[in-house]
């Protein structure tokens, strides 16, 4: 059992007249992940489930499924008017004290997710909103990674249009949803617009297991984006309509909906709908000038990210361009695009490399030697050991123009794992925040998933170092999750795997504390962190860092 079912027992349910959880499960077209999803509700240990699958009329398997659970569960078979009507329909068909939507393809944990939550809420009566950790999975039901989670603070997730409440791992009661009304049939973000109503005048809590699994569809965001990108914008410009909404949040309303379009520009890139990142970028400044530095590093890291052919968009540059726009406006935006000592967004990787880079630096011995920069980027450490007297060959997958050249130092273009280079000659690999990349398509080029990509690279690097030879290493620690296509971070199951085969000399971990500055932690702390991705923007991004110094076992190849 979990946490909370461990402090409630067993004893309380027993004791209890077990209040009725349904739960709705909106379909249309999703035969080949509705069995996991009805199974999932039914193995629960939990004995009274209501479960209400709303079918929109679909043409596959999906029937044939529903008729199988006949008597188990109950279904409905009709054209609807999209997916929040269904859900409002169900909920309204139901009996229950807690509801619940699983969409066809979710899933919940097996066997007491359900009877957590139910003995929570019975020794918390004023909660009116459940949520606990929600995991991703694939097509074939593989854990990619945890998804994005904030604990609930109404003002940050308005301020920051953040959707922090993952809805398989919702669980409602049926008083609140009578009380601010069901879902909005005009969003398709609409269970976020849900959590603010509920925030607004109710109780929400998060309790710390994980409850739910949601399966990742990378098409569905492509096809919806830009719909979903107008979303942001409408439901932050919906919540400030209120008119009873506390001080606290009126004063936040220019920076929130500045926010909104800078989100809504995340949402826009997964179809790459440029109008609308530009649109929005503008829309953003002018809304809230004071936020000028977040939305045109969004919008200028979006260029940088797109192909040739995408960035013939540059065209529309020059209408940021700071000469053009009124000399009021031009001197408030150059003012705010000087460094400034706090980020603005809690817990991000700002200054990642100055810890990763500085690290790497300090460890380099002196050669004469051969060294291998791998992943090298536009860092400056490959120079560093040139500098160090060693000859540096630097391998990215990607082109690299640097602003210096040196005689000890070159650069080859290529995959490492098929790049023509010796066994056992190197004396120093510099490996610094790459190896987390190998393997995961959709960044650098790469269109070939390998699951295993990093774990292949590492053991191939210690092929090509020199007996006793030196890696230095840094790669992103926390627990473990797979955040496709960015990068893995290394936990206490993947960590051991990738250092396989070599002895670690020396480590220092590093993470994010309550101000949104690195300082250095112990390893329990490293790899206990929780690692997020809020965006498509790495920057926005946060895990913990772990810094290694290796050596090559003598007789290992």
């Amino acid at each position: 059992m979990g946490l909370f079912s461990e402090m409630c027992g067993i004893k309380i349910m027993a004791e209890l007249n077990q209040p009725t959880v349904s739960v709705v499960i909106p379909c249309l077209n999703r035969a080949q992940f509705l069995v996991p999803t009805i199974e999932s509700i039914l193995q629960q240990d939990y004995p009274n489930i209501e479960c209400i699958v709303m079918d929109g009329g679909s043409t596959d398997d999906t029937l044939e499924i529903l008729h199988r659970y006949e008597g188990r569960i109950k279904w409905i078979s009709e054209r609807d008017d999209g997916q929040a009507s269904a859900i409002n329909r169900g909920w309204q068909l139901c009996h229950g004290d807690i509801f619940a939507w699983l969409n066809a393809d979710d899933l919940w944990e097996v066997p007491n997710a359900v009877s957590q939550v139910v003995a929570y809420l019975h020794t918390h009566p004023e909660v009116d909103l459940v949520y606990g950790d929600c995991g991703a999975i694939d097509a074939d039901g593989n854990l990619i990674c945890m998804s994005y989670l904030h604990e609930w603070d109404l003002k940050y997730a308005i301020e920051n249009c953040d959707h922090c409440i993952p809805q398989p791992a919702a669980f409602i009661r049926r008083r609140i949803l009578e009380q601010v009304g069901w879902l909005d049939t005009q969003l398709i973000l609409m269970d976020q617009d849900l959590w603010y109503r509920i925030g607004l005048i109710g109780d929400i809590r998060h309790i710390p297991i994980p409850l739910a699994y949601a399966r990742r569809h990378s098409s569905y965001w492509y096809s919806r984006s830009y719909i979903v990108s107008t979303n942001c914008v409408r439901i932050i410009k919906k919540i400030f309509k209120n008119s009873e909404l506390p001080e606290e949040i009126i004063k936040i309303k220019r920076r929130a909906l500045s926010n909104a379009y800078v989100r809504g520009m995340d949402f826009a890139w997964y179809g790459r709908h440029w109008k609308t990142i530009f649109a929005y970028a503008q829309m953003a400044i002018f809304t809230d000038p004071s936020n000028v530095r977040k939305a045109l590093g969004r919008f200028t890291r979006y260029v940088r990210l797109g192909s040739k052919e995408e960035v013939w968009l540059g065209w529309l540059l020059p209408i940021l361009d700071l000469s053009t726009m009124p000399r009021r406006i031009s001197r408030k935006l150059r003012s705010m695009l000087k460094p400034i000592g706090k980020s603005s967004y809690p817990q991000n990787l700002l200054g990642d490399r100055d810890i990763e880079w500085s690290w790497v630096a300090s460890q380099i011995p002196s050669g004469p030697g051969h060294a291998l920069d791998f992943g090298t980027g536009r860092s400056f450490l490959g120079l560093i050991a040139a500098q160090k007297e060693f000859n540096v060959v630097a391998v990215d997958l990607t082109s690299v123009q640097w602003l210096y050249r040196h005689s000890r130092l070159r650069f080859v273009r290529g995959d490492i794992l098929k790049l023509p280079l010796l066994n056992d000659h190197f004396d120093l690999i510099i490996n610094c925040s790459a190896i987390e990349h190998v393997g995961l398509s959709g960044r650098y080029g790469v269109n070939e998933n390998r699951p295993d990509g990093d774990l292949e690279a590492m053991k191939h690097l210690r092929e090509l170092m020199k007996p006793g030879g030196t890696m230095i290493l840094t790669v992103p620690v926390g627990q473990d999750a797979v955040f496709s296509p960015l990068h893995r971070v290394y936990g206490k199951q993947r960590l051991p795997k990738l250092l396989e085969g070599y002895t670690i000399v020396k480590d220092a971990f590093w993470a994010k504390n309550d101000d949104n500055r690195w300082v250095m932690v112990d390893k329990d702390a490293a790899l206990g962190f929780k690692a997020a991705s809020r965006s498509p923007d790495p920057k926005e991004n946060i895990y913990a860092l772990g810094c290694f110094v290796l050596r090559k076992y003598v007789n290992c190849k």
